[in-house]
């Protein structure tokens, strides 16, 4: 199906190293800090992109993302 983008990544918005550059710990340069921040802004608009996807494609899907982050 040509309408389905590929998906460029397999990961969630944080790995274990941007967890540990953002909590400051070991010894990361602010510079590698920004970087992380910058990685987990870039996961965020793909998941923007899954989100529009789903919503066309696997409603329930979405419905059961939605009550586990949208949470009251």
């Amino acid at each position: 199906m040509s309408d389905i983008p590929e998906v460029t990544g397999s990961r969630a918005l944080t790995t274990t190293t941007d967890r540990k550059k953002l909590a400051e710990a070991d010894d990361y340069s602010e510079q590698d800090r920004y970087q992380a921040a910058s990685l987990i802004r870039q996961r965020k608009d793909a998941l923007r992109e899954d989100v529009e996807f789903l919503e066309t494609h696997h409603p329930e899907l979405l419905q059961e993302l939605r009550e586990i982050f949208c949470e009251p």
